[in-house]
């Protein structure tokens, strides 16, 4: 087997004074050789680690990026749908709270605004639970065919797919990316991968640095977003945190950062509203589901209700239903207690009924 990662590997992984960054083009074609699996284990090992430790230049994002976007399988034809908002949430998993997002993305999708998200299960390095995960909880299919998506999106306002569907050049790579340990790149550029050619992302960041270098690498690149909302939130993930997140945008070719505060939004909330009960990975997935069905279904008045409303804003907004986060908040709200939130996730339990794995 021709091991074409080696050269790419050689450049970057030279040490902290003798690493350099790829150029767009060296990027691309490293990134390609890892997609064809053209390279040693050894080899790819060195590369992501090097490129963790370097770090990764904005070009490199881009040229990823891009490298991957070609590999990518979609529902064809397909025209998306105004407004549309990719939200892949919790990407890598969590461990200790309670998935927000899931239940903001199902509020928004009540309030209008079309809603897609993505992702899968036990995605290193953390493998924690995501919305692969609660949805099945709550009685949803996920792996669901490419042709049933923009139905479901067209049904429900809301739709899920599923990474080794859509993705699976990098879903077959999970198994070296265990091995490493850590989180590299991959972790960075699989929640950006746009399956259903949104315009709008909203995603999430851990590093702070990270929010303004991945709306860069964005918007050097054929990934198709024109607006984007990085936030630094909970477990890393785009949820907004009780007292306020940071906020990467871009938004006409410019990047800005600044903070969103749920108090400036009419929200009291206390720092522990998302914590789950017990922490872990079992724990938050059926924690989740229940208190989720629980605040759609107007069984529950809490600070976790409070944060999916003020998540639900922020798609609002995102997708130009709101003029502002305030006028998002309300929305949210009505959507909320008119029970059309409700009714959005049963329309979704019935059009697509979980399946019982075989043994």
């Amino acid at each position: 087997m021709e091991n074409r990662l080696y050269q790419f590997m050689a450049k970057v992984g030279t040490g902290a004074r003798g690493a350099k960054d790829l150029t767009y083009p060296e990027a691309f074609a490293a990134m390609s050789a890892i997609l064809d699996r053209m390279y040693h284990p050894a080899t790819l090992g060195a590369f992501l680690l090097a490129e963790r430790w370097k770090p990764e230049s904005v070009e490199e994002l881009s040229a990823f990026l891009d490298s991957m976007s070609t590999r990518l399988k979609r529902p064809d034809p397909y025209l998306p749908p105004a407004g549309l908002v990719d939200c892949a949430g919790a990407f890598d998993g969590k461990l200790k709270t309670l998935h927000v997002g899931l239940g903001a993305s199902l509020v928004a999708a009540a309030g209008g605004a079309p809603i897609v998200m993505h992702g899968a299960e036990n995605i290193p390095a953390k493998a924690g639970s995501t919305p692969y995960h609660v949805l099945r909880a709550m009685g949803i299919e996920t792996a669901r065919s490419l042709s049933q998506i923009p139905r479901d999106l067209s049904a429900c306002r809301a739709a899920y797919l599923h990474q080794p569907l859509y993705n699976p050049a990098i879903h077959a790579l999970l198994e070296e990316r265990r091995h490493v340990g850590k989180r590299t790149f991959f972790n960075t550029i699989e929640p950006l991968a746009n399956p259903l050619r949104a315009s709008i992302h909203i995603g999430g960041f851990f590093h702070r640095e990270y929010g303004e270098r991945i709306c860069e690498a964005v918007r050097g690149s054929r990934i198709g977003f024109s607006r984007m909302f990085m936030v630094m939130g909970i477990e890393g993930s785009e949820e907004i945190r009780p007292d306020r997140s940071l906020v990467a945008e871009l938004r006409d070719g410019g990047i800005r950062t600044h903070y969103i505060e749920p108090a400036k939004l009419g929200f009291s909330i206390a720092r522990e509203a998302a914590d789950a009960q017990v922490q872990d990975c079992q724990g938050v997935i059926f924690e989740s589901a229940e208190r989720i069905q629980q605040v759609l279904n107007g069984e529950e008045k809490s600070g976790f209700r409070d944060l999916i409303l003020v998540n639900a804003a922020l798609r609002l907004y995102a997708s130009g239903l709101a003029v502002s986060l305030e006028e998002g908040a309300k929305a949210a709200e009505e959507a909320l207690v008119s029970g059309r939130a409700r009714e959005i996730l049963e329309n979704w339990k019935a059009r697509a009924p979980l399946k019982k794995r075989a043994q």
